[in-house]
């Protein structure tokens, strides 16, 4: 699950692995989720520290497109109570903020596509 991190523009806090598997599966899931949360805070705590927020938003979307890290479900209607920073995966039929299918962000007043 995404959550916001205190002092980060993003954060990621794995949930516990499901209990029906092999506690050795449970153990192994659950350090490579932490060890996937620790990357991310390093990279967003570098982000956070050398670039204004649109350029952090745009380069960690490079990093989670590339490391296929976090998956988007397809949003098809506006979320009705956005938080800045939000960042949404669009199908484009059943709305549209813009410029059609993509993944957009929530820049406190409108949704700005990304790539």
């Amino acid at each position: 699950m995404v959550r916001p991190a205190k002092g980060a523009i993003l954060g990621y806090k794995p949930e516990p692995p499901p209990t029906d598997l092999p506690a050795s599966a449970q153990r192994y899931l659950d350090q490579e989720l932490h060890r996937i949360s620790g990357v991310l805070q390093a990279v967003l705590a570098q982000l956070t520290a050398l670039a204004p927020l649109p350029m952090q938003v745009s380069v960690l979307f490079e990093v989670i497109r590339s490391s296929r890290v976090l998956a988007l479900a397809p949003t098809m209607t506006e979320p009705p109570t956005p938080t800045e920073p939000e960042l949404i995966y669009v199908d484009g039929t059943g709305w549209d903020p813009g410029s059609g299918k993509g993944y957009y962000y929530w820049n406190g007043m409108v949704w700005s596509p990304l790539g």
